[in-house]
């Protein structure tokens, strides 16, 4: 039963993160924006959601998630593996050749034949720290592979 409820959480959060894609990108962090403080002028935040799904640095893009997005915000990528840069962590481009590391627990080990061929969707949370923006995966799918969730 409980391998029955793993591979069905493994199947949602594939959906869930093909729909954030195709929907454009959303993330939390724009989610917020829309219901923070009602003080704020609507016209701006709507502006902003409207148009953040097509800007070169929307939090979806890695230039985006260095330049906009917080500690502790979802992100939501897509991209490749370039190379295993240390235990469980990863350097992952974006399409626009962007890079950071995305770490994926020590006791993952990607397999080297995926590197720069099989496109991944990574969602997770930014760690940040002085010297780089890592992502911190709770999921990720490939296009043609299956999905790998980390179980907490």
């Amino acid at each position: 039963m409980q391998y029955i409820m793993k591979s069905m959480l493994k199947h949602i959060t594939t959906v869930l993160i093909i729909v954030a894609v195709c929907v454009g990108g959303y993330t939390f962090a724009q989610h917020e924006n829309l219901i923070s403080d009602s003080n704020v002028k609507v016209e701006g935040v709507s502006d902003d959601f409207t148009h953040n799904h097509i800007r070169p640095d929307a939090p979806n893009s890695v230039k985006g998630v260095k330049k906009v997005a917080k500690e502790g915000d979802y992100v939501l990528l897509r991209g490749v593996f370039v190379r295993r840069a240390d235990a469980g962590i990863y350097e992952f481009h974006d399409d626009a050749g962007d890079g950071l590391f995305v770490d994926l627990g020590k006791s993952f080990v990607l397999n080297e034949r995926f590197f720069n061929t099989s496109e991944f969707f990574i969602w997770g949370t930014v760690k940040d720290n002085n010297k780089s923006t890592t992502i911190e995966a709770i999921s990720m799918s490939a296009k043609s592979f299956p999905v790998t969730s980390r179980i907490p």
